[in-house]
């Protein structure tokens, strides 16, 4: 990847930002915005981004925490043009997803079922059987009844099979045109969602609960706009209206290949579901106790390895949940004791029980492009378990990290015993900050990657490396973290470039640039004491005496302004007069 020089200024686009700002809630693919659907007078919409999403650095404590931190009251320039930026992709034009495309002709069709099943596609586990999946196609071309007919969910079904085997197949083809093969995969999604209304409200069986899965799962694509909240959301109640978290018996099911599709359709929902939801700061839809289906049996032909990820997949998961439900707890106390670090260890140490347990051939290092792994298992696999691996140690430790939280905010009465043990928090958050980045190097990025790998996750590992060295930029590890920030900020660069108008992201840059400003001020203002730390990493005893922060008065800050609960209008009023 090149590595693409960054520089203090960030040259304005030719966009008139009040006019994109404006355009803020609908745009199509390609991210060029269409005119905002009127509101009646009055009414506010917002969209909410909670404590942990990649979005609340947007938070009101956070700029001002920031800015007074920096010194520099440009931060909020620049999270107003992240807000935009983002905002842009979380909604689409209405128009899109009522237009229907004529089907693929037979031999296309089948071609994009061969290219779904054969790349791995299906990520959050197989919960599609390819046998039973290929017969029912031939069957439907025999009977040649195209169209909806009386099966809407076997329509989303198909439709969406073609949408992600069509992204994957001509992703390959080094001729092909990125945007055309986007409108044209995006089609095929279009066609499944036209019938989304029916597949919750109609009477269907698990082909609407599968197609709704693979509906958020394609979602995920670098280039779509950033629905799999909703999507996820919808997937996990019907099957929960269908019982599939009970773990459906023989009484229900005829075959026990019917078993088996319905608990890996339940784990596959319920894992992107948790994702989802702990990187958007949202609620889980599900009491983890009400659930008892069982994990996933080997399917008939898969490899162990195959399995063996499938299952660390869902037991990260069950992880996941109980870091979100533990840490809104903790958050809900809005004060920091032993029994908080306490809670926080809990959880680390059962996450890192689940680390132990990983299947050989997943590599923490970054795992360059070629490498042979086992059968049926693909690199975003394993990238997958090393992400969560260390977005949920992120997750965990930044509840104390972060300085503009409630949490950490009543300085005045902290138990100074305490004090180590949050810089022992944010080494951890550093240090895996610095792993997620590392992975950067051997990323390969085109319209079909996966947004949480090329912009979700190393973009809350930049965020919360700015929040490290900004807090501490006395340390010995303050240069070496800035070149990896910088370094972060070129893959966004090379992010932008590779996508065209999909993504216009200043942000990494400006981030980069101004912690590097910000350092150097430091380093001019004060003489350097070398205080003999080194830099933090993850195996730091409790009992390591980290520097004592002095932290900026904050004001009388809400509850509501930890976190990222954005008007649109404010948006607007903070894009007056900046470039975008």
């Amino acid at each position: 990847m090149p590595a693409t020089p960054t520089d203090k200024s960030t040259a304005p686009s030719d966009s008139d930002p009040q006019q994109d700002a404006a355009k803020l809630l609908d745009s199509d693919t390609s991210a060029t915005p269409y005119g905002v659907q009127a509101l009646p007078d009055g009414e506010v919409s917002c969209e909410y981004h909670g404590p942990g999403a990649m979005i609340s650095i947007c938070s009101k404590s956070a700029v001002t925490w920031v800015c007074q931190k920096a010194g520099n009251a440009d931060f909020e320039r620049i999270t107003a043009n992240f807000a935009s930026a983002i905002s842009r992709r979380l909604k689409v034009d209405l128009s899109q997803l009522r237009e229907r495309i004529p089907e693929p002709p037979q031999a296309v069709a089948w071609s994009y079922c061969q290219a779904y099943f054969n790349s791995g596609s299906g990520l959050w586990f197989q919960s599609l059987n390819q046998a039973a999946f290929e017969a029912r196609l031939a069957s439907h071309f025999r009977d040649d009844s195209p169209g909806i007919g009386h099966d809407p969910s076997w329509y989303a079904l198909r439709n969406i099979v073609y949408a992600t085997g069509c992204r994957s197949l001509k992703s390959k083809q080094v001729s092909a045109d990125s945007h055309d093969m986007q409108r044209q995969s995006w089609s095929y999604f279009c066609n499944a969602m036209s019938v989304y209304t029916d597949l919750l409200f109609s009477h269907t069986g698990l082909s609407s609960v599968q197609a709704l899965t693979l509906m958020s799962a394609f979602i995920e694509g670098i280039a779509c706009p950033s629905l799999e909240f909703m999507l996820s959301s919808s997937a996990l109640r019907l099957a929960e209206s269908k019982g599939l978290h009970r773990g459906l018996s023989s009484t229900c099911l005829e075959k026990t290949t019917d078993i088996q599709a319905a608990s890996h359709t339940w784990w596959a929902i319920y894992t992107h579901h948790c994702v989802i939801v702990a990187r958007s700061g949202r609620s889980l839809q599900i009491d983890d106790n009400a659930i008892t289906c069982p994990l996933p049996t080997q399917h008939p032909g898969d490899s162990w390895s195959q399995h063996a990820t499938i299952i660390a997949m869902a037991k990260h998961a069950r992880i996941l949940a109980s870091v979100i439900k533990t840490l809104n707890v903790i958050r809900a106390s809005r004060s920091m004791s032993a029994t908080t670090f306490t809670m926080i260890q809990e959880l680390d140490d059962r996450l890192r029980e689940w680390r132990s347990g990983f299947p050989s051939f997943v590599q923490m290092d970054p795992l360059p492009a070629g490498v042979a792994l086992p059968k049926g298992v693909h690199q975003e696999h394993c990238l997958y378990l090393v992400y969560s691996y260390y977005a949920t140690l992120i997750q965990i430790h930044s509840i104390v990290m972060s300085p503009w939280n409630a949490v950490y905010q009543d300085s005045a009465t902290l138990d100074p015993s305490l004090r180590p043990q949050i810089f022992r928090s944010a080494s951890i958050v550093a240090e895996a900050s610095r792993k997620i980045i590392a992975q950067l190097r051997h990323m390969t990025v085109g319209l079909g990657t996966l947004k949480w790998a090329v912009l979700v996750y190393p973009m809350i590992a930049m965020i919360h490396l700015f929040i490290y060295i900004l807090d501490n930029p006395s340390l010995p590890s303050v240069d070496a973290d800035i070149s990896i920030m910088h370094e972060a900020a070129a893959h966004f660069s090379f992010l932008e470039y590779r996508l065209g108008k999909v993504l216009s992201l200043p942000f990494p840059r400006d981030l980069a640039n101004l912690i590097r400003v910000v350092v150097a001020d430091h380093r001019e203002s004060s003489s350097l004491r070398v205080t003999g730390m080194e830099c933090g990493s993850f195996d730091l005893e409790p009992g390591f005496e980290g520097q004592q922060n002095d932290l900026p008065e904050l004001g009388n800050l809400e509850t509501a302004d930890w976190d990222a609960l954005i008007p649109w209008e404010e948006v607007l009023d903070g894009l007056d007069g900046c470039d975008m």
